[in-house]
């Protein structure tokens, strides 16, 4: 949804009021100061700086960040449980033949 679109949804209301009271010119100038704040608010950036995302990566590390980010989901060998046991996730690995992703740290 762009910026634009998420305002007129969100303050549709507001605006509905603001045209009864003001004209269409008022809704206009309204419109495309909440746009304005709304384009700014949506970048990756923002998101970042407000820790709602955990990282930003480049495309051409992806691969790596996500099968480091399994291998620490995994959790380390649970030692208990056989290769094969049925359910046992953390001996994915062995069960399903995936191959340790080593990463550079």
């Amino acid at each position: 949804m762009t910026p634009e679109t998420g305002v007129r949804t969100v303050y549709r209301r507001r605006m509905e009021q603001l045209f009864r009271g003001r004209g269409q010119a008022a809704v206009q100038q309204l419109v495309d100061e909440l746009t304005e704040q709304w384009t700014v608010e949506s970048e990756p950036w923002e998101a970042a700086a407000h820790l709602f995302l955990d990282d930003i990566i480049e495309p051409a590390d992806t691969r790596r960040v996500v099968a480091r980010s399994i291998e620490i989901a995994w959790g380390p060998p649970d030692r208990k449980n056989r290769a094969g046991s049925p359910g046992c996730c953390r001996n994915m690995r062995a069960t399903h033949g995936l191959p340790l992703i080593e990463t550079k740290e």
